[in-house]
């Protein structure tokens, strides 16, 4: 089956440059040879593959995301494939694969391979976008089957679903149950459940002409092993039967599927027994000798009701399953609009230290510090979230601070303490106004309160200061003192420990010192060199290259 790919000659300009594959020319011209080489296509199958809703992704995430949807897809589709196959890129975002030689088992497992290739990356999350396909396939069985392309394109435009197609609605929306277990037929099934076969008689005859399948059972034995063994859509019964009597075995029928149409027949006509009958969940009552018009009425009436009660399942079951895809989809945008929050705040953080720090990458450092201090303290993953957007910029407020103070060489003089000091507020000022850093906004505020009240800028005391800024305030003396300063070296993280033990009822929260004095000394300094490795190696790349 080589000869269904281009010869080298040709491959550079038959291939796709976005997903690798072939281009949809270059497949026309591969099904066209077979045709012209082989007169029955039977074993020949043509299988096409599209993103769904590729038009609203693209509005929704732009044509970066669309194109690495189109391109995933394309690298799941190799790798699903035998090296006799061939696959194009047919549309936008449509694959077409051609199949020879192959049985309809063998092009089910290999939809089965790209669909379970597209689930593992949609777990992984490589998308902010849940991928889901269409999938239409059309299968030579004859001499007659020619058009193979035409045929997939036909069921491509019909189906949907994780296995390639729709489902009938009339096997999706029944309900399970013990009385029901086979797919439902596209006649309406009519059961009549009478001990006299004459009065089963009349009732067939009068239905004959509505194209019903009508079957027959003389006892509620019968009747629910006839339900047991197919789907039924009207029970016509009389009340008064042999063993369990008609009304017993309407409540027997709606606990198994409350769908099915019930109507009831009595030779009665005791107007209480139908008020019952009624209230027992029958749809219609009917006394002998009804009319053949009032039979067919009410069999129309009940058909009409069993319809529209499973088209609403079914267009319930449609919605729930949207509901399920956009709130996965929405669940992986906020992720990804999560974690471009983080990247863009550690950016942000990094540059700040380049004004003020001398040591790089210190908001880094200090945010992991922060994170393993605030676990340790048992705080929940919003309010570590908090802390981290806060730790990252603490000094923001700095920006409006005029390099004469900010960059000054010595000591600050009172005037100029007084300026520096208002970084806080700066900061706070421009954190409030955003909507998911209010809550990083006090920790901004308050991260040079200290716990006896002398910090700054509101002298805040003991718990009146946000925790994150009580947490922020170990981790950012035990990075200052286990880092390099102009005017000192860095001392090691044991000395470190003790200093700022010193200092707890003071500066810092005992309750926050004892949980940060519980964490193993080696614990911080793996952290340290993590983080300072990861820095360089990205210093490393983002370094020009020499010209």
């Amino acid at each position: 089956m080589e000869a269904l790919h281009p010869g080298p000659d040709q491959e550079p300009a038959s291939r796709d440059p976005l997903t690798g594959l072939y281009t949809r020319s270059t497949f026309e011209q591969a099904l066209a040879a077979r045709l012209r080489t082989v007169c029955d296509l039977a074993g020949t199958a043509v299988v096409l593959l599209a993103v769904d809703r590729l038009d609203s992704i693209n509005e929704t995430f732009g044509q970066d995301v669309r194109d690495r949807a189109v391109e995933l897809l394309g690298r799941v589709v190799q790798d699903s494939l035998a090296s006799r196959d061939l696959a194009a890129r047919y549309g936008e975002g449509t694959i077409a694969l051609l199949l020879p030689e192959t049985t309809p088992t063998e092009v089910e497992a290999v939809v089965a391979r790209v669909q379970a290739g597209v689930q593992k990356s949609n777990e992984r999350g490589g998308l902010p976008v849940t991928l889901q396909l269409r999938v239409g396939t059309a299968f030579g069985r004859s001499q007659a089957d020619r058009d193979l392309l035409s045929s997939a394109e036909r069921a491509l435009g019909t189906g949907l679903s994780p296995a390639g197609h729709e489902p009938p609605a009339s096997s999706v929306n029944r309900p399970p149950s013990s009385l029901l277990s086979l797919p439902a037929q596209d006649e309406a099934v009519i059961l009549i459940v009478d001990d006299h076969p004459h009065v089963t008689r009349l009732v067939q005859e009068i239905l004959a002409g509505t194209g019903a399948v009508t079957l027959a059972a003389p006892d509620a034995g019968e009747a629910f092993r006839q339900l047991r063994s197919r789907m039924v859509d009207i029970v016509i019964a009389d009340i008064n039967l042999p063993g369990i009597n008609g009304l017993e075995m309407l409540k027997e029928i709606r606990a198994a599927d409350p769908t099915v149409t019930v109507i009831m027949i009595t030779g009665s006509r005791d107007l209480e027994l139908a008020v019952h009958a009624i209230r027992s969940g029958a749809d219609d009552y009917l006394v002998k000798p009804f009319t053949p018009e009032d039979l067919r009425d009410s069999v129309a009436l009940g058909l009409m009701k069993r319809q529209l009660i499973l088209g609403g399942k079914a267009y319930q079951s449609i919605l729930e399953r949207q509901v399920e895809d956009r709130t996965h989809e929405l669940q992986q945008v906020i992720r990804h609009l999560e974690s471009t929050y983080r990247d863009t705040l550690k950016a942000l953080g990094a540059a700040l230290d380049t004004r003020d720090v001398e040591t790089h990458a210190h908001s880094e450092r200090v945010a992991q510090y922060a994170l393993t201090l605030g676990r340790t303290l048992s705080m929940s993953q919003t309010d570590l979230t908090t802390l981290e957007r806060g730790v990252y910029l603490h000094d923001i407020g700095k920006i409006g601070i005029p390099d004469r103070v900010l960059l000054k060489q010595g000591a600050l003089t009172e005037e100029e303490w007084v300026v520096m000091k208002q970084h806080s507020l700066l900061g706070y000022r421009l954190a409030s106004r955003v909507d998911f850093l209010k809550g990083a906004s006090k920790i901004i505020l308050a991260h040079h309160e200290r716990f006896d009240g002398s910090g700054y800028p509101h002298g805040l005391k003991g718990e009146a200061i946000p925790i994150g800024a009580r947490v922020f305030a170990v981790v950012d003396a035990l990075d200052a003192i286990t880092s390099d300063r102009p005017y000192r070296k860095a001392k090691p993280f044991r000395d470190a420990r003790e200093e700022i033990r010193r200092f707890s009822g003071r500066q810092f929260d005992p309750a926050v010192i004892e949980a940060f004095l519980s964490v193993p000394e080696p614990i911080w300094s793996g952290i340290r060199e993590s983080v300072n490795r990861q820095a360089d190696r990205s210093a490393e790349e983002c370094a020009a290259p020499e010209i």
